[in-house]
């Protein structure tokens, strides 16, 4: 993966931070895409960070971004909710719980299944609980949209 190669991945998400924070935006990204992009940023530096702590400031401002997105496009803000909630839960912040479940409560009242499962795999790692009824819903989630095994995600 370019993910174990700190340079290579640094260099990457800097580009990709760069495009997604630049000011021609409206030009060249449909809200959709831009959600998208952000989305996947965020979850990239996440399962970066872990094993490479200098990604820090990058997913900040990845999250920072992605929330400010939100106010504008109502689909991004369960991602928004759960990212913010994962980078609370990376920092040791209280509130991190709250907004995970924040972040589940707006993907199933706009039937959002992926953004539903990543909630409830953050769920599911908080509460170390891989077995659990939280990760049961993810596993169910995943096989209905077809995503690969979200098991091996619980990695908070």
């Amino acid at each position: 993966s370019h993910l174990e190669q700190p340079e290579q991945a640094l260099r990457q998400l800097q580009m990709g931070l760069q495009a997604l924070e630049g000011t021609e935006l409206q030009r060249f990204f449909t809200f959709a895409d831009l959600y998208i992009g952000l989305a996947s940023l965020c979850e990239m530096l996440y399962r970066a960070e872990v094993t490479h702590p200098s990604l820090d400031e990058h997913y900040k401002t990845a999250n920072k971004s992605l929330m400010s997105y939100a106010k504008n496009y109502i689909p991004a803000q369960s991602a928004a909710a759960l990212h913010s909630g994962w980078y609370a839960h990376y920092t040791g912040a209280a509130d991190a719980r709250k907004k995970i479940e924040q972040a589940l409560a707006h993907a199933q009242t706009y039937q959002l299944p992926y953004d539903e499962m990543m909630a409830h795999i953050a769920i599911a790692a908080m509460d170390q609980a891989p077995a659990g009824a939280a990760a049961q819903r993810a596993q169910e989630l995943a096989q209905q949209i077809q995503a690969p095994n979200p098991i091996r995600r619980l990695t908070l």
